[in-house]
């Protein structure tokens, strides 16, 4: 997870890749280097994002939908909507996960992965059954 999080976190700064579930091609740190050095926000951002990918792997979701949510209060990105709502998954907050993943697909319209993505939000909002 951690490689395909620093892509989405590549494309977050611009830097291309896009969202998949496939492996990544580019490698992160290459990717990361595209970044201004000099845009302290950017650095910033960086850092919030790191520290989320680090929470997330030691499966610590809740401090790294915090740190995810502080980098996107820095930089609005939609692949940080994204690794939110993974974390809000993992957590077992369905209900959350989904509202973050429509989030991310408003933001981002043209999203690679929307059908799967909208597959996702099906299972775990599933629309309430009618009364008989």
């Amino acid at each position: 997870m951690k490689i395909i999080m620093s892509v989405l976190f590549a494309a977050t700064l611009g830097c291309g890749g896009a969202q998949s579930s496939a492996p990544p091609t580019a490698s992160a740190p290459a990717a990361l280097k595209t970044a201004d050095p000099a845009d302290s926000p950017t650095d910033e951002m960086r850092a919030h994002f790191e520290r989320g990918q680090d929470e997330y792997e030691k499966k610590k979701y809740q401090e790294a939908e915090e740190s995810f949510m502080a980098a996107y209060a820095i930089k609005p990105a939609p692949s940080l909507l994204y690794n939110v709502a993974v974390c809000r998954e993992k957590r077992g907050d369905n209900a959350g996960a989904a509202e973050m993943f429509q989030r991310y697909l408003a933001e981002s319209p043209s999203a690679s992965d929307r059908t799967a993505v909208e597959e996702r939000i099906r299972t775990l909002a599933p629309a309430p059954t009618p009364y008989p």
